[in-house]
């Protein structure tokens, strides 16, 4: 038997529909809040389908975590630099960008954009990103547009 993902009750015929954006799992009584895609019955030897989450549930789940350069990014690459016996020209070079680049980096008058970290971390094997719990207020999550529907919480509630 599968539960609905909108009322939960158990059925054996269901439905795939597209409500307020997710595809969810219904019964014939809440697939008339959607668009129906598929029907489904579960045969003998069929297992209850693990739930997906919606794409805008796993976005946001995601955006959870945000990439933070370290602040100490300018002694991290400079040390790794000079452990190595390079010279800023020559870090510059291999990582193709400008040698004014290393420099302001190494002397904080710039912080080093993703793209740059992440070649300066894989040419120097050392760690410059970092991933920091997203300690922003939940007003910014709009659940009438953001595609949360009822189906993904309880999904969630069942986690």
């Amino acid at each position: 038997m599968v539960n609905c993902d909108l009322c939960g009750r158990e059925v054996m015929d269901y439905y795939e529909a597209i409500i307020e954006g997710s595809l969810l799992n219904v019964c014939v009584y809440c697939s008339k809040f959607g668009k129906i895609v598929n029907v489904k019955k579960l045969g003998e030897g069929e297992k209850k389908e693990k739930f997906r989450l919606s794409e805008q549930l796993k976005k946001n789940l995601r955006e959870r975590f945000i990439d933070n350069i370290v602040s100490d990014y300018n002694l991290r690459v400079k040390g790794a630099r000079e452990g190595m016996g390079l010279k800023q020209e020559e870090l510059a070079k291999s990582i193709s960008v400008k040698e004014s680049v290393i420099h302001n980096i190494e002397s904080k008058r710039l912080e080093p954009s993703d793209d740059i970290a992440k070649k300066l971390e894989n040419f120097l094997n050392i760690v410059l990103i970092e991933k920091i719990e997203n300690k922003e207020p939940e007003k910014n999550i709009d659940l009438k547009f953001d595609g949360l529907t009822i189906g993904d919480l309880l999904k969630l509630k069942k986690e």
